[in-house]
């Protein structure tokens, strides 16, 4: 019985552990869309880029800009590795529901059992 109160225990604080990691994921990915609506915002074109290129007094400064910020693939590769690490938390999420259903089985198993064990060894006890 202590056994499975301990089990129960620590799949509840495992499931604690993994709503708090994915709030904070969460968080991770809101701030995440919010500088990515920013760069959008805030960062030039290409189109915008070709006029400041044509300039040629300016060709180095934009050389500099562009190696230094991510481009809009960069970002996208950036968001695809966000959702797949999203799935990944949904399948440890449902591991874990199926984790917490299999112990309860077997709880409720067990439960019945000692109960079958106690009402056997008390009529025995009486009969004799």
């Amino acid at each position: 019985m202590a056994a499975v109160e301990t089990l129960l225990a620590a799949v509840q604080t495992r499931l604690t552990s993994m709503d708090a990691r994915s709030t904070e994921l969460e968080c991770d990915v809101h701030a995440l869309r919010a500088d990515v609506a920013v760069i959008r915002s805030n960062y030039a074109l290409r189109e915008d880029v070709a006029v400041i290129r044509s300039n040629y007094a300016l060709r180095e400064d934009v050389a500099i800009i562009l190696s230094n910020y991510a481009t809009k693939a960069d970002i996208a590769a950036l968001e695809n590795k966000m959702l797949a690490m999203e799935n990944k938390i949904l399948i440890v999420e449902s591991r874990l529901i199926a984790i917490e259903g299999r112990i309860i089985k077997w709880f409720v198993a067990v439960a019945i059992a000692l109960a079958t064990l106690a009402f056997t060894a008390g009529a025995a006890i009486a009969h004799f």
